[in-house]
C-alpha cells in the first residue's frame, strides 16, 4: 500500500466524490468547461480526472480496498470501478481523445452510480 494514504477517512470519500461526478454528465461537462478563476473543482479534463482518480497507484488501490471499512458489495464495486476506468484510459491512451459516449464509458459510469449509491446507503462521503 502507499505509505501516508488514510484509505478510509481521506481515499474513499474522495473516490466516492469522483465516481458521483463521473455518473453525472451534466456535472461532469460542467468541471470541464469551467471558467478560469471561479473552479469548484480540480477537475477541468480528462487527463486531470485520470490523475486526480488514479493518483495513488491501482495495484495500491486494490491491495487497500479489502482493508477499508465497509460493506462487501461496496469494495468489490469499487474495484471494479477503478479496472473498468484504468481499462478504459488504457485504451485511450496517452495522446488519445476519449470517446465519453462509447459503451466502455457507458459502462465505468455505471459501476460509479453504484459505488455512489453504495458510499450513500453506507454513509460514506456525505
Amino acid at each position: 500500500m502507499s505509505e501516508g494514504v488514510d484509505y478510509d477517512r481521506v481515499w474513499l470519500p474522495q473516490i466516492v466524490w469522483y465516481c458521483r461526478l463521473i455518473a453525472d454528465d451534466r456535472k461532469l461537462e460542467k468541471a470541464f468547461e469551467q471558467p478560469g478563476g471561479k473552479l469548484w473543482t480540480s477537475v477541468v479534463s480528462y487527463d486531470e480526472l485520470v490523475e486526480q482518480v488514479l493518483d495513488v497507484p491501482l495495484d495500491a488501490q486494490l491491495t487497500a480496498i479489502p482493508t477499508i471499512s465497509v460493506s462487501a458489495d461496496l469494495k468489490e464495486a469499487l474495484a471494479e470501478f477503478l479496472d473498468m476506468f484504468t481499462t478504459f484510459d488504457d485504451a485511450v491512451g496517452p495522446v488519445g481523445r476519449p470517446n465519453l459516449q462509447s459503451p466502455e464509458w457507458r459502462g465505468v459510469q455505471a459501476r460509479a452510480h453504484d459505488v455512489d449509491v453504495l458510499a450513500f446507503i453506507e454513509g460514506v462521503g456525505r
